[in-house]
């Protein structure tokens, strides 16, 4: 009979403990389920209760209209992949209350492509709208001060962004393999960055941040003053032939000119020994194969290289195959092999 009366008293002692605990004013008990379900377009979205959080999407969802409260809980931020590859996502409106957009958010939404953001966003987190083709356009909000990492990489729709005066911070290619982009223009109010002929710079104009790669000129001669590209800089940027780097000019970041295959002419405007003191970190292949003109200046246009002359010939390997003769403007020939598997 022993235990059992202690198994009374320690039953007893836990209610007055419970009690005591619930009668704490202002003291919450947060249920372990915190997160309900709202319908939208097409199915649900998961909105975290305790967080104020949208946490989930189903990706039959088409569009997203978000409320300000959902069950009276106000809407405050998208969750670290919410929407995440959501490929049937054309539209979102999301409501003023939202404060933060996290990473991930709205990654790899291929069809996603009208954004009503919030006015009072804070933050667009890295990668928040990473891969997300089909967006022609995006308005950040006044009150926005960080824009993360690859936020809009590879939004190859994307034509041309507004940075308001109120950003402070913008990650590293977060306009990176944006292939239709064509201009960066930067508020003057801005204390942190400027634009100068759609190009990004910081605001003393001595980093070079980000030159838009949609934009359809040859050439480019970088401002003098300038003495940082900045990582990835004109990554990817095929339309350039030609590239005017100015004596000022002391360090080159690593993907800088990655993959930049149509330059052929560098125009530096020192000698020869202030290019090599140039610290030029890897992946700049392109800076390396390309035609250096010292002490000179980008010229209006730099011609496409010629074509090869005289009589080509491109074999094989020792596997068995056939050969077929095709011949290209009249006087160059290539042995191209059919290969029967």
């Amino acid at each position: 009979m022993m235990w059992e009366k202690r198994l009374i008293s320690c039953m007893i002692a836990m209610i007055v403990v419970l009690t005591m605990v619930l009668s704490v004013p202002g003291l919450k008990i947060e249920a372990a389920d915190t997160e309900i379900t709202h319908a939208v377009t097409g199915g649900n979205i998961t909105f975290d209760m305790s967080t104020g959080t949208i946490t989930d999407c189903d990706e039959s969802v088409t569009e997203a209209v978000i409320p300000d409260t959902i069950e009276g809980v106000p809407v405050v931020e998208v969750g670290i992949r919410a929407f995440g590859s959501c490929i049937n996502l054309s539209s979102v409106e999301l409501p003023d209350s939202v404060t933060v957009i996290e990473a991930f958010a709205f990654d790899n939404c291929g069809s996603l492509n009208s954004v009503k953001m919030p006015k009072n966003l804070e933050k667009i987190e890295s990668w928040a709208f990473w891969g997300c083709g089909n967006l022609s356009s995006i308005e950040i909000p006044d009150k926005t001060r960080k824009i993360g990492e690859e936020t809009f990489q590879n939004c190859v729709g994307l034509d041309n962004i507004e940075i308001p005066a109120s950003v402070t911070s913008i990650g590293n290619s977060a306009f990176g393999y944006c292939s239709g982009l064509r201009s960066i223009k930067v508020d003057k109010n801005n204390t942190a960055y400027s634009s100068e002929d759609g190009v990004l710079f910081d605001k003393e104009k001595t980093t070079l941040l980000c030159y838009p790669i949609g934009k359809k000129q040859t050439v480019y001669e970088i401002p003098e003053g300038v003495t940082k590209i900045e990582d990835t800089a004109f990554c990817n940027c095929i339309s350039l032939r030609g590239i005017g780097i100015p004596e000022s000019v002391t360090g080159i970041d690593e993907y800088a000119f990655h993959m930049c295959d149509s330059l052929t002419d560098v125009y530096y405007g020192g000698n020869k020994e202030a290019w090599q003191n140039i610290t030029i970190k890897d992946y700049n292949v392109a800076l390396e194969t390309a035609a250096i003109h010292y002490s000179s200046t980008c010229p209006d246009d730099v011609p496409l290289p010629p074509l090869p002359s005289g009589n080509t010939t491109v074999t094989g390997d020792d596997t068995e195959e056939n050969d077929m003769e095709l011949t290209v403007g009249g006087d160059v020939e290539f042995e191209v092999p059919i290969i029967f598997l």
